[in-house]
């Protein structure tokens, strides 16, 4: 499995924005990453003004549907979006991912997986672990290996993605929070409020999307 500097394998790992210890597998409380206001507003903003490069991915032939699933889905492991995760694996057996393949993305490995991917999962799965807050040195093996174009829309992939991941996320965590199991490192408020401006960012993505070129 190709490794890339700093790349981390970690059950547990420290959300950089809140500082918080986040543990998938802790049941006492909502503990997957989510979004606040000023995070959402963060992400989405990087995400329209990469739009260009986002569509871009979509026509670049290095970066197969097939290959743009399993890096969504290297991502969502991390984060652990139960939507995201159900709509992916479904689109990913559909461009021709196998249930083998989908099993070791499922547990975070990459073994097994084409070797030409391996690198850019690996990019993937430490971008998540970090929310973008990367180590330098895994985004200059990136460029090296796929070429700067290729690895600015892998990059555009794994943003969309991640908020795909915080969106549903944000949206279980106001569910848990009704059923006595809030998420301790945020409030109702700020997960109402985090849905609720998709309103202003919706409308704004979708024009932008309209008038971006792809790059």
């Amino acid at each position: 499995m190709v490794r890339l500097p700093l790349a981390l394998a970690m059950a547990t790992f420290v959300d950089k924005r809140s500082g918080m210890v986040i543990d998938p597998n802790d049941n006492s409380a909502f503990r997957k990453r989510i979004f606040d206001v000023p995070t959402f507003f963060a992400l989405t903003g990087e995400l329209i003004g990469d739009l260009g490069t986002f569509k871009g991915a979509r026509r670049d032939p290095a970066l197969s549907a097939e290959f743009s699933e399993r890096i969504m889905l290297a991502v969502t492991q991390v984060n652990g979006c139960r939507y995201c995760s159900f709509v992916h694996t479904r689109m990913a057996l559909a461009s021709g991912v196998s249930r083998d393949e989908l099993a070791l993305l499922a547990g975070g490995e990459f073994d097994g997986l084409p070797q030409s991917e391996q690198v850019a999962l690996a990019f993937a799965q430490h971008y998540a672990e970090t929310l973008g807050n990367y180590d330098p040195d895994t985004w200059t093996t990136l460029v090296e290996t796929y070429g700067e174009d290729t690895a600015l829309h892998i990059r555009a992939v794994i943003r969309s993605i991640t908020i795909g991941n915080l969106t549903g996320n944000t949206l279980d965590a106001l569910l848990s929070r009704l059923r006595g199991r809030g998420a301790p490192h945020s409030t109702a408020w700020q997960e109402i409020a985090s849905l609720l401006s998709w309103g202003i960012v919706g409308p704004h993505y979708a024009v932008r999307w309209l008038l971006s070129p792809a790059s």
